[in-house]
């Protein structure tokens, strides 16, 4: 079975928690990834506190600490009796975007390949190459800039 991106859904908010609906079509035994993104004016930082059951899958990362820039996190989990919602808590009101991807057809007892990323200050976004060490593989960029 190939690996598919099946559905989608994201919101964004400048409160201090952002509540995103479940993708259209979840099932048990889905892929979901679900990634936040925030936009500082400023050198700060914010916590995240994702939905519980979660797997870091791209630690905390900030561009351009200091100054004006953007922080990414992402976390990922089989689907397993999914609620209708999910909800990401802050630790400061910032504009934040919250989504989360529906996958079929990964692998059931090792969904995750391997991850990498960068987080860096440029007028474009920058991915790494990424070479699979099993075949059948879905290589997934999210990607945020500021």
């Amino acid at each position: 079975m190939a690996v598919v991106v099946q559905s989608y859904s994201g919101t964004s908010t400048s409160t201090g928690t952002v509540t995103v609906t479940a993708p259209i079509g979840v099932v048990n035994n889905d892929f979901l990834v679900f990634v936040a993104s925030t936009d500082w004016a400023d050198g700060g930082t914010v916590a995240y506190t994702p939905p519980t059951g979660l797997t870091a899958l791209f630690p905390y990362t900030r561009a351009n600490p200091g100054a004006a820039g953007n922080s990414f996190q992402a976390w990922y989990r089989v689907a397993s009796g999914e609620p209708g919602s999910y909800i990401l808590t802050l630790g400061s009101a910032r504009l934040t975007g919250f989504s989360v991807s529906r996958i079929d057809g990964q692998h059931t007892s090792t969904p995750v390949d391997g991850t990498i990323g960068t987080a860096v200050n440029s007028g474009q976004p920058i991915t790494p190459g990424y070479t699979t060490t099993v075949d059948n593989c879905l290589v997934y960029r999210p990607v945020t800039w500021d």
